[in-house]
This record gives structure tokens, sequence and C-alpha cells, in this order.
């Protein structure tokens, strides 16, 4: 019976390791978007707002300098506010803001100075310290947050409506509705009444190599080129670009170019492999899926946008663009194992709304 359950045990685990990864959804609030990953991390975030029509109307009439016109656009009026927590315990709660020109100093709302204090990253961003966190969020309950200097300039605005939404949505994925711990619908349960999170894979990448990636005749990458479905006459634009880097134990990575849009380039990776006189090509296998787009012909491969290898890490880095501002879209890494590439990191922005933040849907630790 022990001997049955070990090979229980073992299956159980196979299957685990062998899931495919499955990327959370980003859930909109109005001008707020909010995420929780596979490991309960969530994270939320402000959009710029939709202009009404009387607010576009007015700006279409806005006369003067350029510095008066920009202060009508919301794209250039508005900044971002982003909230980080972990899942399990009292972890805390980060927040960030960021997206504008100039020093912020003080964060007011309804004319009423907010108790923080804001400290500089090193990323272009800032980080908000709350005195006191019941008395912060009592107040966002509606209006525009201002972010002023020290002169008293309002400098940018964040938009405020979603946002309790997005927090009570936080808490509840994360199980600390009515404990000591939720940000707004507070209870008496402590913090151990809320759950771990669940633990995120642990990815083993192969390590890096010192080999030469494989010489490929310029025949044979035709003859892959044809068998892919990326000749120029297949998909109007493919390059003949298709880079080779060297994976270790023989293998080599082609990202083959395989046409290209305004703003986005796709590229199907591909393994290569010497076998006895033949050049053998493949497909990388990775461990997602991708749907095909519609109305287009099903890719042969698994294709990224956008992509770059990373020889130090053996990694795939992709970005592809919602759209040519680059406000919305879904970036990817991932590692080569020594068998296939494993998703590791995904980050995403649903909403083409002038934000500059990616919420994580998906990760892993690498090894």
């Amino acid at each position: 019976m022990a001997f049955v359950s070990s090979l229980l045990l073992l299956a159980s685990a196979q299957v685990t390791v062998a899931a495919e990864p499955l990327p959370s959804e980003i859930h909109n609030f109005r001008d707020w978007v909010v995420t929780c990953d596979n490991g309960l991390r969530c994270q939320a975030t402000s959009l710029v707002p939709e202009p009404t029509a009387e607010e576009q109307e007015e700006a279409s009439r806005v006369v003067g300098t350029p510095a008066e016109a920009a202060r009508q656009d919301p794209w250039d009026r508005f900044g971002y506010l982003t909230l980080t927590r972990d899942g399990g315990g009292d972890a805390p709660l980060r927040m960030i803001i960021g997206d504008f020109d100039g020093t912020p100093a003080r964060l007011v709302i309804n004319d009423s100075p907010l108790a923080v204090r804001l400290t500089a990253t090193d990323t272009s961003e800032w980080a908000v310290e709350l005195e006191d966190r019941d008395a912060f969020f009592g107040q966002l309950y509606s209006g525009t947050l201002l972010v002023q200097d020290a002169a008293g300039r309002t400098i940018s605005e964040i938009a405020l409506g979603g946002l309790w939404e997005a927090l009570v949505y936080m808490d509840e994925r994360q199980g600390r509705l009515r404990t000591t711990t939720a940000i707004l619908r507070r209870g008496r349960r402590p913090a151990s009444a809320v759950p771990n999170p669940p633990a995120i894979p642990i990815v083993q990448a192969a390590p890096r190599t010192g080999d030469r990636p494989l010489a490929i005749s310029a025949a044979r990458m035709m003859q892959a080129r044809r068998e892919m479905g990326c000749t120029a006459e297949e998909v109007g634009v493919a390059s003949a670009e298709a880079p080779a880097h060297a994976l270790g134990n023989g293998r080599t990575l082609i990202m083959m170019a395989c046409g290209a849009g305004a703003y986005n380039y796709q590229s199907i990776p591909l393994i290569a492999w010497q076998d006895g006189r033949t050049v053998r090509i493949e497909p990388a296998r990775f461990d997602v899926s991708r749907d095909p787009v519609e109305g287009e012909p099903d890719p042969k491969g698994f294709y990224v946008t956008n992509a770059e290898f990373d020889e130090a890490t053996l990694a795939i880095g992709e970005y592809a663009k919602g759209r040519g501002l680059g406000d919305c879209g879904v970036s990817a890494t991932y590692s080569w194992d020594g068998q296939m590439f494993r998703l590791t990191l995904q980050n995403e922005m649903s909403e083409c709304r002038g934000s500059r933040e990616m919420l994580t849907t998906w990760r892993a630790e690498v090894r």
C-alpha cells in the first residue's frame, strides 16, 4: 500500500510540473484595473479617465500657449497610483506614484493635504508611505487626488473612480475580508486567519553555455522557412533574419523572423541540431499555448512578438504592444530548462488608457 501511495504522489507531482501556466485575469473597475497573480500577489493601478463629451468640447475650445493646452489634455494631466500587496498574514501594502514631471511634495484631495511621506525611488517613481492607513483611504471616496510640488502647483492628477472596488477585490482574493489586515472592510479576525498564498512554480534554468551555435546553410534555412510558412510569399514581409544562439547540449536556437506590422514583428523560435549529416530543425517547445490571431493562418510554431534572446540567462523576452503608444499589451519571459522554454514572468495591461504600468499575471522562481 505504501508503494502504491508513493506512485500516486509521484504521478501527482508530474502532473503539477507539466500543467500549463494560467496567468490571472485583469479586472476593470472604471478608472482602475486590478489582478492577483498565481502566487496571490495583488496589484492595482489607476488609468487615465475617459473624457466626457463636455470635457472633449471644452478641450477643443482651449486657446493659449502649448503648455496651457497640454494641461487640458487628460493624457498629460493624469499620472498613476499603483498598489501592490503580497498574500498571507499582514503583508505590507506598497504604493507608488509616477508618470509626471516635477518633484512631488504633497498629495491633496478636496483642498486637504494627506498625511503621507513621498520618497524617490530609482525608477523615476515615488514611494508613498502612510502615517494612518485608515485615514488615508477614508478620504479617497470621491474626487480627484492631486499631486503638488513644494510651491503648491498641481503637477499631476490621479483618478479615484473604482479604487474602492479594486481594494475590496484585493482583500477578497487574499482572504482578508473581516480581518484586522483588510484595507477597507476590517473585522476582528487576526492576521493568522489570512490563508497562506500558494507556492509559485520553480523553474530550473539550463546553465549558460560557451558553445558556438550550429552553422546552417542558406538552403537549409530556406527549407525551414517553407516548412514554417515564413516565406515572403506567405507572410508578405518576412525578413531574412534568423539569428542563431547556442543553448548547449548540441542545441541551437534560431529566432526566425516571420512577419511584421506597424509596431509589432513576429518570430518563431526553432531548435536545430546535427543528426549525422542532416541538420534537423523543429519548432521550439513551450509550456504555454497561444491562440491563433483571428483572420490569420494558424502558425506552425509558437510565435513571439518583438522578442530578444538573452544569452546570459538563456531566456526569450517579448513585448507585444496593444497599440503604437505602448500603453497596453503583454510582456513575457520564457526560460530554457534544457528541454523547452518555460513561462517565468508575464506582465499585462489590458486597458489602452494611458497607463505605463504593467500588472504581473504569472511568475515563477528561476533557479
